[in-house]
């Protein structure tokens, strides 16, 4: 979905500058959780764990 597409876009772009500001490491996992403004307002929608590989991008996701 389009909704979903521009949410990975985000958490690619959010894990690479975090990765070059040495916040994330290659090999950790991060959590984001997030809402959607098409879900109950007030709930989180979604949680995804992601692996970071050694180039520091998502390698993959849970």
């Amino acid at each position: 979905s389009k909704e979903h597409d521009r949410g990975s876009k985000t958490m690619r772009e959010a894990v690479k500058q975090l990765v070059l500001q040495g916040r994330i490491k290659p090999g950790e996992r991060v959590v984001a959780i997030s809402g959607s403004p098409l879900a109950m307002r007030g709930a989180t929608s979604t949680l995804r764990l992601y692996k970071i590989d050694t180039n520091g991008e998502i390698l993959d996701a849970q």
